[in-house]
């Protein structure tokens, strides 16, 4: 599944049933989450990280071989 087809994907679920799950390689997103409309529940073995986990994992594994890559995977 694709960004693209993700975002197709929790439009639908909105719309329909208001609830459900999908798998993103080893990503588990569950619709909806606790916050407010439109949030999701990432998990990935049961664990849901928190967003300073995450920055922290691109943080760890950024060097400079790969940062211009890093850098430029929001935008493509």
């Amino acid at each position: 599944m694709n960004y693209q087809d993700g975002v197709t994907h929790m439009v639908n679920l909105v719309e329909t049933k208001n609830s459900g799950s999908f798998n993103v390689g080893e990503l588990l997103i569950s619709y909806p989450g606790k916050k407010e409309k439109g949030d999701y529940k990432l998990t990935i073995g049961g664990y849901a990280p928190t967003h300073a986990d995450i920055v922290n994992e691109i943080y760890q594994h950024t060097n400079n071989e790969n940062f211009d890559d890093v850098v430029s995977f929001g935008t493509a």
